[in-house]
């Protein structure tokens, strides 16, 4: 109710300048977590990404954004004055580790032969450990049987 009291009042949907990323305040519900109000920004129209929608598991928007041969298409949606230069590559690496935060299988399957590097956090949390932090345990599964692994294990092998 309050996020349509605001919307309705006239405020900005895709209003950078979020806590998270200093994104909408769709980035802020997909990087918290919060399911319900992220799907209701999107049913009100919120701009999004291919980091948003493989945040929230919308596989259904992720893969029109992508050509036959599996190449982020050129004209993808993407959110207009937030990270104008990051490359094709790095949007799809990242969208995949915020994908496991989430925990949608299918569209980890979908973007995994796409992934050139897995992407850690700068404290060395990996995708699996994203997907044991959202106790998304079916994602920690299937990134495992990739060969993936958590910080822990990756320090451990080094």
């Amino acid at each position: 109710e309050c996020i349509d009291a605001l919307l309705d009042g006239g405020a900005d949907i895709n209003k950078l300048g979020g806590v998270a990323t200093g994104g909408t305040p769709l980035h802020n519900a997909t990087i918290f977590q919060l399911n319900e109000i992220a799907a209701h920004l999107f049913k009100r129209g919120a701009a999004y990404d291919l980091f948003l929608a493989a945040g929230n598991g919308r596989l259904d928007l992720i893969k029109p954004m992508f050509d036959e041969q599996g190449t982020l298409r050129s004209d993808a949606p993407r959110i207009e004055g937030l990270n104008p230069d990051e490359t094709p590559q790095h949007r799809i690496n990242w969208a995949f580790y915020v994908a496991s935060q989430y925990g949608d299988v299918p569209t980890l399957e979908f973007l995994y032969p796409k992934v050139s590097e897995f992407v850690t956090l700068p404290d060395g949390r990996t995708v699996v450990d994203r997907a044991i932090q959202h106790k998304r345990t079916e994602a920690e599964a299937w990134l495992r049987a990739q060969g993936l692994k958590t910080k822990v294990e990756t320090q451990e092998e080094d």
